[in-house]
């Protein structure tokens, strides 16, 4: 994926230590893409906006309350921005 985003500059793969704003919390996928027109412009604070996508590995220990949670959060932010992009 990380070549494929390279080789046609579409925009940035982040890794787990990264932190996006989603909602009122902050989460790190494992993996994350972030489409060029959305990069942030500082790169080393938390990103503003959720990732275009978010990759989570689920680990045996994971409770499907917390994986639901993750997912949750992600579409809803989703849908709020789309919401937010549409009304401009």
């Amino acid at each position: 994926m990380g070549n494929h985003v390279r080789q046609h500059q579409l925009g940035r793969i982040y890794i787990a230590e990264t932190t996006f704003r989603i909602g009122e919390s902050g989460r790190k996928p494992d993996v994350a893409f972030v489409s060029k027109e959305r990069i942030p412009e500082n790169e080393r604070q938390a990103s503003p906006l959720p990732p275009d996508l978010a990759i989570e590995v689920v680990s045996p220990g994971d409770t499907v309350y917390d994986v639901l949670e993750k997912v949750s959060e992600y579409l809803l932010e989703q849908e709020s921005r789309n919401e937010y992009s549409t009304a401009k």
